[in-house]
């Protein structure tokens, strides 16, 4: 862990102090998955930044991030954590007698 935080110190200082996201927080700041982001790179959807070797890491400016957002995600189903808020309790056994 050591060495990735400095990889991405070392990219940050030549960006001239620029903060730098990694696959999962620039997914999260622009409101999708890790996977769905890797999947829109696979399929051509959108172009990451260049990959950085040997740790395999792509690092995301705030630039790419907005880029992403006007990307944004089609309709579908809701992300795990919303899904759980938009439930409707459940029935009492007893309301579906009457």
């Amino acid at each position: 862990m050591q060495y990735l935080a400095r990889v991405i110190k070392q990219h940050e200082e030549k960006r001239k102090g620029e903060r730098l996201y990694t696959t999962a927080e620039a997914a999260k700041r622009a409101g999708v998955s890790r996977q769905t982001l890797q999947t829109w790179m696979a399929v051509g959807k959108i172009k990451g930044p260049e990959l950085i070797r040997p740790v395999h890491i792509r690092l995301w400016s705030k630039e790419d991030i907005a880029q992403l957002k006007k990307v944004g995600k089609r309709p579908g189903r809701p992300r795990r954590e919303d899904a759980g808020k938009k439930k409707a309790p459940p029935p009492v056994l007893g309301e579906w007698l009457k």
